[in-house]
């Protein structure tokens, strides 16, 4: 018997190996599909996989320059932060602009009415996290990709200001 239990376990080993490739394969094709992961985008992307990849590729930059992530696509019913960071001692919200093949006018995209829901948002989420009282700022970044592939990504700190509407 112990000559069938070799088998055995030899054979179940093979089909979970093959089993381990093939779901490995499938969830790549996803995650390609999607925009997970650190491969670059395909013109076939739709603009939301795009938008969530720009979103992984800024929070990577941001965690480069020292900042750390609190918190991705908090949603109110009034609006929406791309990412929330702790920057020293500002908390701080971000609006991520991305573009494939054109030169992006951060300014230009986040217009008052986007600003408007954003600070709407930034209140919520201080009201939720309990620190009113930490100071605050709005930055922008850009991640913008040429037709052949190469990223650019721009930071734009206190971009708008939290006082005012």
């Amino acid at each position: 018997m112990p000559i069938w239990d070799d088998i055995v376990d030899v054979v179940v080993d093979n089909l979970m190996f093959d089993l381990h490739k093939t779901v490995g394969r499938m969830f790549q094709k996803v995650a390609d599909r999607i925009g997970w992961g650190g491969r670059k985008p395909d013109e076939r992307q739709s603009p939301k996989a795009f938008g969530a990849w720009a979103e992984d590729r800024a929070g990577e930059f941001l965690e480069s320059q020292g900042m750390k992530i609190l918190c991705r696509n908090y949603r109110t019913g009034w609006g929406e932060l791309d990412l929330v960071a702790k920057d020293g001692e500002f908390i701080v919200f971000v609006e991520v602009k991305a573009g494939r093949g054109v030169d992006l006018e951060p300014e230009l995209k986040v217009n008052r009415h986007k600003r408007r829901r954003m600070k709407i948002a930034a209140r919520s989420f201080a009201a939720r996290k309990n620190i009113q009282d930490a100071p605050m700022r709005f930055d922008i970044v850009t991640v913008e990709m040429d037709e052949g592939g190469n990223v650019k990504i721009e930071h734009e700190e206190n971009a708008f200001t939290y006082e005012g509407r």
